[in-house]
C-alpha cells in the first residue's frame, strides 16, 4: 500500500557511486527510490549519513552489489566472455599465441559450467576448443563429465555445441567416453533438437567404428527418422559421410519401405530427398523401378525428373 505523500520521509538523493567531485545532491525524492539520470548513471535516496557507505556498497553500472555486478580484476577475461563483449574476446582468441591462449583459458579452469550455460560465453569456449591444442583445452571436457553425464549434455541447448567443437578438434583416443556414450545414446538422441546436431557431427568427423556404429542404429529406425525433421536431416547426414556401403543401404530401405513418400512433406526433407535420388543412380534396377513409379505417384519435382 503506498504511502501519502504527506506522511514520506525526504531526504537528500545522493549518487551511489563516487565521482571527482564527490557526493553531490541531486533533487527532493522519497527514500530508497531508483532513478537513472540522462547519461544512464543510477542513483538512490539515502539519508546523508549513510550516503558513503551506500556508494562503497553499491555499482552505478547496474543497481546490484559491486561483488556480483563485476568479477575480480583477475578474472578480466571471463568477464568478458560473459557479456556481449565476447566478441572481442574471440577476436583475441583468433590471434593469439599458444602461450597467450593458455593465458586467458587458465581463468575459465573451474568456471567452465559457469560459461557454458551462459549465451555469451559459450561462444568463447567454443573458440578456446577450436584453437588450442587439444592436450591445453582437455580441462574443458573434464569439467564438462563432472557437471553433468555427456548424454545428458548433447541435449544442453549450449554445451552441445562444445560438444560439436571437441569432436571436430580432438582426436579419436582424447575423446573415447564421449564417442562411446554417443553411440550407447543414438535412439535417444537422434531426434532431440541439440543432440540430433552433435551426431551429425560425428558423422561428419568421427571415427569409421564409431559412425558405422550410429549408421546401424539409424537403419533399425528409419521410420522414426522419416517422419521427423530432425530426423531426415540425420538420415541427410549418414547418406553424405557414412560408409558406402551404409549410404545405398539407408536408401534403398527408405525406397522400398515405402518412407519416401511421406519424407517429401516435411521442410527439412529437401537435402535427403535429393540425397536419396543420387544414390539410386547406384542401386540395383529393381529399386530404381520403385523410385521411379513413386516419383511419378507423387510427383518429387525436381528430383523426379530424371526418373520419368
Amino acid at each position: 500500500m503506498a504511502m501519502p505523500m504527506d506522511s514520506m520521509q525526504f531526504v537528500q538523493m545522493y549518487s551511489m557511486a563516487p565521482t571527482a567531485q564527490g557526493q553531490f545532491p541531486m533533487a527532493q525524492f522519497p527514500m530508497g527510490q531508483m532513478w537513472m539520470n540522462e547519461m544512464g548513471q543510477w542513483f538512490c535516496c539515502v539519508p546523508q549519513e549513510c550516503a558513503g557507505a551506500a556508494a562503497g556498497a553499491w555499482s552505478c553500472d547496474w543497481g546490484m552489489p559491486q561483488a556480483q555486478a563485476k568479477m575480480p580484476p583477475k578474472h578480466k577475461y571471463l568477464a568478458m566472455a560473459m557479456e556481449r563483449g565476447c566478441w572481442e574476446l574471440q577476436a583475441m582468441i583468433r590471434k593469439a599465441s599458444n602461450a597467450e591462449l593458455n593465458e586467458m583459458a587458465s581463468e575459465f579452469r573451474g568456471h567452465v559450467r559457469e560459461a557454458v550455460e551462459s549465451g555469451h560465453g559459450n561462444h568463447v569456449i567454443q573458440k578456446f576448443v577450436d584453437y588450442m591444442r587439444p592436450g591445453d583445452s582437455y580441462f574443458i571436457l573434464e569439467e564438462l563429465m563432472a557437471w553433468a553425464p555427456l548424454a545428458r549434455l548433447a541435449k544442453h541447448r549450449y554445451a552441445c555445441r562444445v560438444l560439436e567443437r571437441i569432436l571436430e578438434q580432438y582426436p579419436p583416443n582424447a575423446m573415447k567416453d564421449l564417442l562411446d556414450t554417443l553411440v550407447t545414446n543414438t535412439k535417444d538422441l537422434m531426434v532431440d533438437p541439440f543432440g540430433n546436431y552433435v551426431l551429425r557431427v560425428l558423422l561428419e568427423h568421427g571415427p569409421s567404428s564409431h559412425k558405422a556404429a550410429v549408421a546401424e542404429v539409424l537403419k533399425q529406425n528409419l521410420g522414426r527418422l522419416a517422419k521427423n525433421n530432425k530426423g531426415c536431416a540425420l538420415l541427410d547426414a549418414v547418406m553424405s559421410y557414412g560408409a558406402p556401403a551404409d549410404q545405398k543401404q539407408v536408401a534403398q530401405e527408405l525406397i522400398l519401405q515405402g518412407l519416401v513418400p511421406g519424407m517429401r512433406r516435411l521442410r527439412s526433407s529437401r537435402d535427403a530427398m535429393e540425397r536419396i535420388f543420387l544414390i539410386a543412380e547406384e542401386l540395383p534396377p529393381t529399386v530404381q523401378w520403385s523410385l521411379q513409379q513413386l516419383s511419378r505417384k507423387f510427383s518429387f519435382a525436381p528430383w523426379w525428373r530424371r526418373w520419368d
